[in-house]
């Protein structure tokens, strides 16, 4: 993958437009809405939020180009991200391969799912009601 910071910013769960973290992070400032996409990996249920995993399956997000990329900063600390330590962070920041695209950040889950259970649907809306 390129060495060059993509632009776009994937979201598939507590961050996705509608959902209460979204207008509290103020995520529409920052971001503007590309549509919704599918990326490679496995989706899973940990409670209050899903959280994606690599893997041969198809995770649902909305794809997002950042108007103001420094919004990485709050989602790492809200995803639980450092850098300097991302054996220890709940979510870490990669980058996945997007159709048509190239490439966007994603945060994935940084542990096993083990005893999760998985959202076949690939997509965590579908999985429970809309709030």
């Amino acid at each position: 993958m390129s060495g060059e910071e993509p632009p776009f910013l994937l979201l598939y769960g507590s961050l996705r437009r509608g959902e209460p973290m979204f207008g509290e992070l103020a995520l529409e400032e920052a971001l503007d809405f590309v549509g919704e996409v599918d990326f490679p990996g496995e989706l899973y249920d940990l409670g209050d939020y899903p959280g994606a995993v690599a893997g041969e399956g198809r995770v649902r997000g909305e794809l997002y180009r950042m108007m103001r990329p420094e919004i990485l900063e709050a989602l790492d600390r809200y995803e639980e991200y450092d850098q300097a330590d991302p054996e220890g962070s709940l979510f870490v920041r990669r980058r996945v391969p997007i159709e048509g695209i190239g490439e966007a950040w994603v945060y994935l889950f940084n542990g096993r799912p083990t005893g999760r259970w998985r959202i076949a649907s690939g997509d965590w809306r579908k999985r429970r009601p809309a709030a």
